[in-house]
């Protein structure tokens, strides 16, 4: 069973312009699973922000919701074998991203919830394939 207080780590793996880049996001939050819908909520700091973000993901199968608020806002809708539109506000300005999920695996065990979430993303005419998230819950002991 996993417990309130949980440690979450987010990392992302985009190809651009045939480089793999990767991000690795490490942080402690707070867990709740309520009506087959796992909830994660954390802090987080990205490259170029002053202030921490407040992040929110929601997860069930065949689904995962990351929603950022703070100098970056987004809510970004992962939907197995669907299309899905966002908007991402940051310090720089606003970009339209379309994001194509291509799967989604969710692994359960005691004390740990992990995802994988394979998708392509465009922005305009720029086309950034073969997107990877894996994103690890674990109870904090």
């Amino acid at each position: 069973m996993m417990t309130k207080e949980v440690t979450i780590q987010v990392s992302g793996l985009g190809a651009q312009t045939g480089e793999a880049e990767e991000i690795v996001i490490a942080s402690r939050g707070n867990y709740l699973f309520e009506e087959g819908i796992h909830y994660v909520e954390y802090e987080e700091m990205l490259d170029g922000v002053d202030t921490p973000l407040q992040t929110k993901i929601g997860i069930r199968p065949g689904m995962l919701v990351l929603e950022r608020v703070g100098e970056v806002t987004t809510r970004m809708n992962f939907v197995e074998g669907q299309n899905s539109r966002c908007e991402y506000q940051s310090p720089y300005g606003s970009i339209l991203l379309d994001i194509f999920t291509h799967e989604i695996e969710i692994e359960e065990q005691d004390g740990m919830l992990e995802v994988g979430i394979c998708y392509d993303m465009q922005s305009g005419p720029e086309e950034i394939p073969d997107c990877r998230i894996r994103v690890t819950v674990s109870s904090t002991h």
